[in-house]
């Protein structure tokens, strides 16, 4: 990215600062915080949509609450919230 004049200057532009790992994190960061996923198949069964997974997926499902995935990674989003160590 430091080879691409584009991308410096639009990383002076944003961070008033240089391409560093940092601020590439820190662009990453930004952009997956404007993506809204609350409608997926799975999202809509969860609403009550019977038909919106298939039969396998509904058993996975199941098996995954059977073994206690659950109790730690919950729906919606599936995280104990927990920093990766």
């Amino acid at each position: 990215m430091n080879t691409i004049p584009e991308y410096q200057n639009l990383f002076k532009q944003v961070f008033n600062d240089s391409i560093s790992i940092e601020n590439i994190g820190k662009d990453i960061a930004a952009y997956e915080r404007t993506l809204i996923t609350n409608n997926s198949r799975f999202d809509q069964h969860m609403r009550g949509d019977s038909i919106a997974i298939s039969l396998a997926e509904k058993k996975g499902f199941k098996l995954f609450k059977k073994v206690g995935y659950i109790n730690c990674h919950n729906v919606p989003m599936f995280s104990d919230f927990k920093p990766i160590p």
